[in-house]
């Protein structure tokens, strides 16, 4: 019993840093993008930069207080995040549809499996 107290700690801290991570490295890069973001696209990944800020934040408080709401706000993150991992190929690098779709792809399964996992953690936690 202890053990999987232990291991929920860890992993719900592990999860915190990493909301805390992106939230952080989000508003500094909407704040250098503002001023540079000239197309529709650019707009629209900003736009989503914005709410994987939010709701990383909310996912973290949520976290911290174990509420229940967390994983919807984990889950809007996630998806926010991969959205915005698709977008910004095409966006700020003039790329492809093949980028984007590996680029989103792959950070819906990474973003994916952590909003499983912390919500199978969630809801068995004492």
């Amino acid at each position: 019993m202890i053990l999987k107290r232990v291991f929920t700690f860890l992993w719900l801290a592990f999860v915190a840093v990493l909301l805390c991570t992106t939230t952080v490295a989000g508003l500094f890069d909407v704040s250098d993008n503002i001023p540079i973001v000239d197309t529709a696209l650019k707009k629209l990944t900003l736009v989503f930069q914005i709410l994987y800020t939010v709701s990383g934040a909310a996912a973290v408080i949520g976290l911290l207080t174990r509420q229940t709401w967390s994983v919807w706000a984990l889950s809007t993150w996630a998806v926010t995040v991969s959205v915005t991992a698709g977008l910004a190929p095409p966006a700020w690098g003039d790329t492809g549809v093949g980028p984007a779709l590996a680029a989103g792809g792959a950070t819906a399964l990474v973003t994916g499996l952590i909003a499983w996992w912390t919500h199978r953690i969630i809801g068995k936690s004492p």
